[in-house]
């Protein structure tokens, strides 16, 4: 067996052994706390006045963790304010008991499977009744009816409505929001326009105001919005006023046929109104201007067929012979329109006519029309002596010849006994 012999500056000499030195390992120098000091640093020192950061040095004392780290000991957190409300109570329940937590740590030193701890916290219940609140700052009375307004159901307007007139500013606050949430949206398919207080909360109430919300739905007629202008006219076709009857009146010569067509149903409606003479005056004697742009005739005359003016007839006979092949085709379709009658695109036929007919009302050519050999003009009549009288005399679209001359008489009665 190899004897040791004494150590030899930190080596062992040992006999027998198959290394006759055995160095031993050497012991480790003693840790700094401090990192190693930079060379470049400590013999670079700073020029005067130098301000390396604008942090202030690190505290060493003990309540530091640098100086905890020096001391050989951690420090406890920092006591906390004093006005500083103590934290809410949490409800923990344990499922494993405080007083088992030794017998845990026993099976766990003895290598032994332990449950796992959980833990399950129950939220805390909230009384809304009991609970502090805030009081909050008193509400915009004019921002909370018109949202209130504005979120209303058909049907349930009524309820908001006069309570929204009641507030100061609140039709001009209405027509700037104009049409808000539609109820009626022009985009979608529809068979006929609706009446204004079928568009929106904000179009019936302007309905309800009437008088009083004319200066801003006259506003709303002129806007640049094609859709305001849309909508504003299905609320003017409602309510007529006789400041409506000229705006409405320009409207027909509108660049959108949707605006176009709103205005034509819209003026119709005026015609009991102060001005509506005047404004179809307007609109005949905007046909026969020379330097006029051809697309606002083209407008004008779809619309004095439309509106079933008269006296626009002989003004059109005439346009026929227009140098203007499209303005003159549009002044045959207007007429065909107007008398449901059609002689052809050439003015002598329809002078004559004129001259036998023209002096019977237009009630007159939409009964003789309905004995007319081609059918769409026999329904264009029909159409039209439905929406003045109400009556349909049991025909349809259908229907033929036979019955549509066996209704003249229905009709011929309904006019004379009106």
């Amino acid at each position: 067996m190899a004897t040791k012999k004494k150590p030899v500056g930190g080596a062992y000499l040992l006999r027998d052994a198959p290394s006759d030195v055995v160095r031993g390992r050497p012991s480790r120098p003693p840790r700094s706390s401090a990192p190693p000091e930079d060379p470049s640093r400590a013999t670079t020192p700073p020029p005067p006045g130098y301000v390396e950061s604008g942090f202030p040095e690190p505290d060493t004392g003990s309540h530091s963790i640098l100086g905890a780290l020096r001391s050989g000991r951690v420090p406890g957190p920092p006591p906390l304010p004093a006005d500083l409300p103590p934290p809410p109570p949490t409800d923990v329940e344990s499922l494993e008991e405080p007083e088992r937590a030794s017998e845990t740590h026993r099976r766990i030193r003895a290598g032994q499977k332990t449950l796992r701890r959980i833990e399950r916290v129950r939220p805390t219940e909230i009384d809304a009744l009991g609970a502090p609140s805030v009081e909050p700052p008193p509400p915009n009375a004019l921002r909370s009816r018109l949202h209130e307004l504005m979120t209303s159901a058909p049907g349930t307007e009524s309820l908001v409505v006069d309570r929204f007139l009641a507030i100061p500013g609140g039709l001009q606050a209405a027509a700037q929001s104009f049409p808000g949430p539609l109820w009626f949206d022009r985009r979608l398919p529809y068979r006929k326009l609706p009446p204004g207080r079928h568009v929106s909360a904000i179009a019936a109430m302007l309905v309800v105001a009437a008088d009083d919300a004319a200066p801003y739905v006259e506003w709303l007629l002129g806007h640049s919005d094609e859709d305001i202008r849309f909508y504003a006219l299905l609320v003017a076709a409602e309510v007529p006023q006789p400041s409506y009857t000229m705006p409405i009146a320009r409207l027909v010569l509108d660049g959108n046929a949707g605006v176009r067509q709103a205005a034509r149903h819209a003026l119709a409606g005026h015609r009991t109104a102060p001005g509506f003479n005047d404004a179809l005056t307007n609109i005949r004697d905007l046909c026969q201007l020379p330097k006029v742009r051809q697309v606002w005739k083209l407008r004008a005359m779809k619309a004095l067929a439309e509106l079933g003016d008269a006296e626009s007839a002989p003004m059109l006979v005439e346009t026929l012979g227009d140098g203007d092949r499209a303005i003159a085709r549009a002044a045959h379709n207007a007429l065909c329109e107007l008398t449901c009658q059609d002689f052809g695109s050439m003015r002598l036929p329809w002078r004559r006519w004129l001259k036998a007919h023209g002096r019977q009302h237009r009630v007159a050519w939409l009964i003789d029309a309905l004995a007319d050999r081609r059918e769409e003009l026999r329904l264009g009549a029909w159409t039209q002596l439905v929406q003045l009288s109400g009556l349909d005399c049991g025909l349809s679209d259908l229907s033929d010849r036979e019955a549509f001359i066996a209704a003249q008489a229905e009709y011929a009665r309904w006019w004379r006994t009106r």
